[in-house]
Parts: C-alpha cells; sequence; structure tokens
C-alpha cells in the first residue's frame, strides 16, 4: 500500500498575524480552531468553580437547602421534628464545624512530632558532632 501523507497547514506566525490584522481581521478572527477551544475550555472551567465558589459561601442558602431535607427526611422516616428544633440542630452543626481538638498525646503523636522536626533534629546532631569531634582533635 502507498503512504498517504497529509498536508498540514504551519501555524500562523507573528508576522503573518500582524498582516491579517493589517488586512482588516479582528484579533478573534485569526484565532485556530485549537486555540479557540482552549480558551473556551478555560471560560467553562472557571465559571462552573464561581458557580461553586459562590454556593459553598452562601450559607444561608445551604442551611436553608439543608432544614428542607431534614424536614422532609424526618417526614419520610415518620419522626415528629419541629421547625426549630431542625433549626437548632442544623446551627449546632455549623457551630462546631471548624473547632480544632488536638490530639490526645500518644506515642505514635510523639514519632509524627519527630518525623516532622527531622531536619532540625539532624541539623543539631551533626552541628554537636562536629564541634565535639573539632574538640577531641584539637585535644
Amino acid at each position: 500500500m502507498a503512504a498517504v501523507q497529509v498536508a498540514q497547514a504551519p501555524p500562523p506566525d507573528e508576522s503573518s498575524r500582524s498582516a491579517s490584522v493589517e488586512a482588516g481581521q479582528t484579533p478573534t478572527q485569526q484565532l485556530t480552531l485549537e486555540e479557540t477551544l482552549r480558551i473556551m475550555d478555560v471560560a467553562t472551567t472557571l465559571r462552573k468553580e464561581q458557580s461553586v465558589v459562590e454556593q459553598q459561601l452562601n450559607i444561608e442558602e445551604t442551611k436553608a437547602m439543608l432544614r428542607e431535607r431534614l424536614l422532609a427526611a424526618a417526614q419520610v422516616t415518620g419522626e415528629r421534628l419541629t421547625e426549630q428544633q431542625v433549626d437548632i440542630a442544623i446551627e449546632h452543626y455549623y457551630d462546631k464545624l471548624h473547632v480544632f481538638e488536638p490530639p490526645k498525646w500518644s506515642l505514635s503523636l510523639a514519632m509524627a512530632h519527630l518525623y516532622v522536626m527531622r531536619g532540625t533534629i539532624v541539623k543539631w546532631v551533626v552541628t554537636i558532632g562536629a564541634t565535639a569531634g573539632l574538640l577531641s582533635w584539637l585535644w
């Protein structure tokens, strides 16, 4: 079989772009399909991320949605919850959501602290060892 070669147009360089601008074409008419798709992909990603950020930061809307879902779940399960009880439960949940409680001391915690500080510990051991070696060599 004979090999078929497909000719590709060379990518536009700056001189051809500036010439097309001088010919009356706008910069958007100069973009290749790949560049256009890449720009559209970035714009779509930014739009999606912005909507997620807005949703996450709108706590009141999130609380209202959670309240509706909890009341619906309580109705399905047959529990008798008042709206005030649900509101108190949601407030209690959000009050405790970002509270840091330090872990209790244990051997694994001590090992973790040693691992985190390993660089500093090694530097001190090397410095003390080098100083002791130098002093013993001098005397």
